[in-house]
């Protein structure tokens, strides 16, 4: 299956375009074809420069979706998308496959006789997710953002 995507970047509100086009030609783009436009926009946006931003732009639609990065640590960061009141976690898919690895040896060890090993999944299970709350509830008392729970 080939995947087509193009790179966004956010510029703040008041950018000039003639600084806009000056920089377009020197920033990583998506892939093209020979003779196609340069798969790159530039949003601009209210923004707050001294944190990094994400432009989601999906192929199929003309919907763009602005997510900002709240905090990173490690294999996962807490984002805030325009359009959601609340920040999300944004977790690597390699570790998003351990927690669910770990849940299926934790319902085999839900049979009788296997209580200490479904207690270690559990531990385990437990751990992880509550780093990511943690992270999670830093951050947004950090920003003073309220909960949304």
């Amino acid at each position: 299956m080939l995947v087509h995507y193009r790179i966004g970047y956010v510029v703040p509100v008041g950018t000039p375009r003639r600084v806009i086009d000056s920089v377009s030609g020197s920033l990583p783009e998506g892939p093209r074809g020979l003779g196609e436009p340069r798969n790159q926009d530039l949003h601009r946006s209210n923004v707050d420069e001294s944190l990094p931003y994400i432009l989601f732009i999906p192929n199929w639609s003309s919907m763009k979706k602005v997510a900002e990065i709240l905090s990173l640590s490690g294999n996962s960061a807490v984002i805030k998308i325009s359009e959601r009141k609340f920040p999300a976690i944004a977790i690597q898919g390699d570790s998003m496959h351990g927690i669910l690895e770990s849940a299926k040896e934790l319902k085999k060890y839900m049979e009788p006789g296997y209580f200490s090993a479904a207690s270690d999944e559990a531990d385990y299970l437990v751990e992880k997710l509550l780093g990511y709350m943690n992270l999670y509830e830093k951050t947004l008392q950090e920003m003073n953002i309220e909960r949304p729970y």
